[in-house]
């Protein structure tokens, strides 16, 4: 797979390359979960689910530098994170983000043996704009994340004509 293809760049590491089909695995469940259970109303009436979301999350997981992937943890949290991102971020209301984050332990239980608490990976958040090289990686310190968006802003405000806030 592409993702197999991607973590097993690194030889030295080979429990990388045998981690992508328990992720792949995973991910299909809980997009096949979602869609089956999560249907459209009136009310949630984007919540359409199709395999491009999957294309994302692996996508997504690609961003990353391998250097930065290349513990079997740190790809664990980043796929969470891309799960999140892809498929929870369009979830409206706390139930629903609940039932998902509930689903997602039991994946990552069920597929890829992780069985850390959810209050490791819900809010792991991830970027590109708070280092210098603009690498894909974990921000450990959101206060850090703050500051490059506020930096972000200012530039945008000298730079344009039509200001933001």
């Amino acid at each position: 797979s592409i993702l197999e293809g991607f973590l097993a760049k690194n030889a030295k590491n080979p429990e990388l390359a045998d981690s992508a089909a328990p992720i792949v695995a995973a991910s299909v469940d809980m997009y096949l979960k979602l869609s089956t259970e999560l249907l459209p109303t009136p009310t949630k009436s984007h919540y359409t689910f199709n395999l491009r979301d999957l294309s994302k999350l692996v996508q997504g997981i690609l961003q990353t530098r391998y250097e930065d992937a290349n513990l079997r943890g740190n790809l664990i949290s980043l796929w969470l994170h891309e799960s999140c991102r892809v498929f929870r971020d369009r979830l409206v209301d706390e139930k629903d983000k609940e039932w998902f984050n509930e689903s997602m332990s039991y994946f990552a239980r069920k597929h890829v043996e992780y069985d850390e608490s959810r209050e490791k990976w819900v809010d792991n958040l991830y970027g590109s704009y708070v280092n210098e090289e603009g690498a894909y990686k974990k921000i450990e310190a959101i206060e850090h994340a703050s500051e490059c968006f506020q930096d972000a802003l200012s530039e945008y405000n000298r730079t344009h004509s039509a200001q933001m806030d």
